[in-house]
């Protein structure tokens, strides 16, 4: 079984690695942090050769520690989430990615860990990981670190490599707060001969803090058939917004996302979730939630996607 760390075209080898173990340091932080959030036990299903784990923390102001979801021994991370038990803008994602854990390789393969960040004075709020593991040819592809100036936006992606495509992605991680993630979501590079987005991942953040902040983006990638159901969608104006995209029939969902077009600082994403339907498992293979913040007084149109493996 292969597993290759890539970088996308465009990013410096020279500085890349060094750069991304200070942006991604939080994964070992997660690891020590995790034991003084107050975990619960790892609950686990299975459906279509993938085991689904969630592991639940309850989270008190200020912090923002991240949670993890291991994934079990023999198999790696395809995909994953984060979501919040707090109502309308009390929390809102910083980050969430596969990691590596301490053992024979140094790949982001050993499960998923989220971060949420706290905003409300003194209400301890729950925090879910769920991770989404698998075995198979996967491929962690690294993106460019890209300079987030105080008080602006920018959008950060990577891409897959050829014959592969996109299961999942992780969104920026920031060591702060003060960032907001507006979109995290499967992308069409529009020079291949398809017009699916199974290329790589991209997402969109906007920086509040008063000094610039380093992001990067990592997908995931594999062989095999992906499908990517998407459907357009409404994010309402000042109040929390759920949308969920279905998997096709006997499809299971490894991953997926919003995609805002304007009006970044406006809203902030919080929880990506999958779902269990009306079916003869109880996994949550079979559909995808995004929750979403909208702090502005007009609504905004986006795209909600599932990344779906058949």
């Amino acid at each position: 079984m292969t597993h290759d760390h890539l970088q996308a075209p465009g990013t410096d080898k020279a500085t890349t690695p060094t750069r991304r173990r200070g942006i991604l340091a939080l994964a070992g932080l997660a690891l020590v942090a995790f034991g003084a959030q107050s975990p619960m036990p790892a609950s686990a299903s299975s459906a279509g050769g993938l085991d689904y784990v969630s592991n639940k923390a309850i989270d008190s102001p200020p912090d923002s520690d991240p949670v993890i979801a291991p994934c079990p021994a023999g198999t790696q991370a395809l995909g994953g989430g984060v979501s919040g038990g707090g109502g309308f803008n009390t929390q809102s994602l910083i980050g969430m990615q596969s990691f590596d854990a301490v053992d024979a390789d140094s790949l982001p393969d050993d499960g998923w860990l989220g971060t949420l960040v706290n905003r409300t004075a003194s209400t301890a709020l729950a925090v879910r990981t769920q991770a989404i593991c698998g075995t198979g040819q996967y491929q962690y592809s690294v993106g460019p670190v890209t300079n987030v100036p105080a008080g602006a936006s920018a959008q950060v992606s990577a891409v897959c490599p050829g014959g592969h495509v996109a299961s999942g992605g992780v969104s920026p991680v920031a060591t702060v707060g003060k960032i907001s993630v507006a979109t995290s979501s499967p992308f069409d590079r529009r020079s291949d001969v398809n017009h699916v987005p199974d290329d790589g991942w991209i997402a969109s953040v906007a920086n509040h803090e008063t000094v610039a902040q380093e992001m990067q983006v990592t997908v995931i990638c594999a062989k095999g058939r992906f499908s990517y159901p998407q459907r357009e969608v409404t994010i309402s104006s000042a109040q929390r917004s759920r949308v969920k995209v279905n998997c096709p029939r006997r499809a299971h969902v490894t991953g997926g996302g919003l995609n805002l077009a304007s009006n970044l600082s406006t809203i902030a994403l919080n929880g990506f979730k999958s779902l269990d339907l009306s079916d003869s498992d109880r996994a949550p293979d079979d559909a995808w939630r995004v929750t979403a913040d909208n702090s502005d007084p007009g609504s905004r149109t986006a795209t909600a996607y599932a990344v779906c493996k058949r």
